[in-house]
């Protein structure tokens, strides 16, 4: 008897050496930089793009936005396809996060064009607000001054999403971000 409670001692004492044993470090948190790049860092589509509260989303049915860059490498790049004539966005530039990385984009940063933004994201929802004055860009005929606000989906299934739906309540009118419902669901209650 003793030679079984010592041998279920000594099992239980190298099971406990090699569970801690095999336990690695965790992995370095990752910083606020990093965790907002990972979200910004992709090609986003418009589903409303409004000016002083007036609908604009026909003129930017083509439009994109990819915004790209390494976490400790700022600036960062953007890039933006399928612009009307009538737009505040040049054809590329730099960005840089503002004070609160959370929050606050800046668009050319250091340059005339600088354009301070706000934000909100989660994994497919983008929502972006800025105020634009100034002469304009090549790609511009007509004066685009005013406050501009964009909802921009990454994932094209978050297209079917429309403003004034159901869900863009929870998407756009939230405070903070929250995850996407299940598309299964978003899909039952398009309109």
């Amino acid at each position: 008897m003793k030679i079984i409670l010592q041998s279920l001692v000594l099992f239980v004492i190298l099971g406990g050496l090699i569970t801690f044993t095999s336990c690695g470090d965790d992995p370095p948190s990752k910083t606020q930089e990093e965790i907002q790049l990972e979200l910004l860092a992709k090609t986003w589509q418009p589903i409303s793009v409004e000016l002083d509260g007036v609908d604009k989303t026909t003129d930017y049915s083509s439009f994109s936005l990819t915004l790209s860059g390494t976490a400790g490498s700022a600036p960062y790049s953007y890039t933006t396809s399928g612009r009307p004539t009538l737009s505040p966005w040049p054809s590329s530039g730099t960005w840089d996060f503002g004070t609160d990385l959370a929050t606050q984009l800046v668009r050319d940063p250091s340059t005339a064009d600088e354009r301070d933004m706000t934000y909100q994201v989660s994994d497919t929802q983008f929502q972006l607000t800025f105020q634009f004055s100034g002469p304009g860009y090549s790609a511009r005929t007509s004066n685009v001054t005013g406050t501009w606000v964009l909802l921009l989906v990454y994932n094209q299934k978050d297209i079917n999403i429309k403003k004034g739906s159901f869900w863009s309540f929870f998407y756009f009118k939230s405070t903070t971000v929250i995850p996407s419902p299940p598309l299964s669901m978003c899909s039952s209650l398009h309109d």
